[in-house]
């Protein structure tokens, strides 16, 4: 299978059949792991996946030729055609690049390969019988973060692999070409918005989801989808609420947390949340990883984040938000500051699950003037 998967790439690059794609930048690079980050759940850890797993089984569409993947190859290509809502069925475009001198011919990236500082999330590496997908690249640390099919027969997202190891062992990278994936790099909010199907122009939260996209808040769950009416998670709301106050490190390195491994994507949010006073977890040293948030919670959130501010005046016009509780200052300040008005006049609900575009427009409101 090797030898088949080397002779298809080296037709490829003597036919030059295969377009550039520029290097992307750190924001594209943070865009692409949430993309892939996404497909977690149709693709979950220790899912089985080996040469006999049919649903990891790819016939994939190039240009020129088609290339029939099972196993790890297939993995990786299934899940990358399911992060960017590319159809495998549907022919695709890619580049490789030859790093230790197993296949011959000139590079195809537009920014040569120099160094691992240079592989992107999204990119394939591959490896002697082997391949998997860069998830993240650590820079600071000189770590790439990998998710992987066959992996003991099993799919297994999250070994780390040393610079050192890269150099050493693999062979060459592909990397996606395709002009279906979304550059961040666009100018304008209104071609931003439009990668989304389920945002219409009609709805309370297209503006909110607009800026969010545009400042690099959400990448949304999919190519083509936000899902808005989705629960959000805890920590997908501390990441949103650290990408829009600015994504700075926290002070403190110490990790608090037993949910928090340090190679997940909000590990550098939720300490920073926890550093700012916004949320202390939900006992027992866990953060809640995976539980959704109430609309209480996500309005508590942003009034620590505030300061904790006294609200100007004592009104409130909700008859579900009892003096007393923890929130209701918080939704003071909120309905005074325009952040929120409620489900209706009279109500907040501040114990419903708060869906992705509440948060979204909530962060809006608090950050962005209309």
């Amino acid at each position: 299978m090797k030898k088949i998967i080397a002779l298809f790439f080296a037709v490829i690059l003597a036919l030059n059949l295969f377009p550039v794609f520029a290097h992307a930048d750190n924001d594209q690079d943070a865009y692409i792991t949430e993309l892939l980050l996404a497909q977690q759940t149709e693709y979950p850890e220790g899912d089985e996946c080996n040469n006999s797993t049919e649903k990891y089984h790819v016939l994939l569409h190039a240009p020129g030729l088609l290339l029939n993947c099972q196993s790890c190859w297939g993995y990786c290509f299934r899940l990358l055609t399911s992060a960017f809502n590319i159809d495998p069925k549907k022919s695709v475009s890619l580049t490789w690049q030859n790093i230790n001198g197993h296949l011959s011919g000139r590079p195809c990236f537009e920014d040569v390969y120099t160094s691992p500082a240079d592989i992107r999330p999204g990119d394939i590496l591959a490896w002697p019988g082997h391949a998997t997908v860069v998830l993240e690249n650590k820079r600071d640390q000189q770590k790439l973060v990998l998710a992987e099919g066959n992996y003991g027969g099993r799919v297994h997202y999250g070994r780390e692999v040393s610079y050192s190891q890269v150099s050493s062992r693999v062979s060459y990278i592909v990397r996606f070409a395709s002009s279906q994936i979304p550059d961040c790099n666009q100018g304008g909010a209104e071609t931003q918005s439009f990668q989304f199907e389920d945002v219409p122009q009609n709805k309370y939260y297209y503006r909110p989801v607009q800026w969010a996209v545009e400042n690099k808040i959400t990448a949304g769950t999919g190519a083509n989808q936000f899902s808005p009416d989705n629960p959000c998670t805890r920590e997908q709301i501390v990441t949103f609420l650290w990408r829009a106050a600015g994504s700075s490190e926290p002070n403190r390195q110490q990790n608090p947390f037993l949910d928090v491994p340090e190679r997940k994507y909000f590990y550098h949010a939720v300490l920073w949340a926890q550093e700012q006073g916004i949320t202390a977890g939900v006992g027992g040293f866990l953060f809640g990883t995976g539980q959704g948030c109430t609309r209480a919670q996500v309005v508590t959130f942003l009034w620590r984040l505030a300061g904790s501010p006294a609200p100007e005046s004592a009104d409130n016009p909700f008859t579900d938000v009892m003096e007393g509780k923890y929130y209701y200052t918080a939704v003071q300040w909120a309905v005074q500051n325009g952040i929120t008005c409620g489900k209706d006049s009279t109500h907040f609900s501040p114990d419903d699950t708060c869906t992705r575009a509440e948060v979204v427009t909530f962060i809006y409101a608090a950050f962005s003037q209309a």
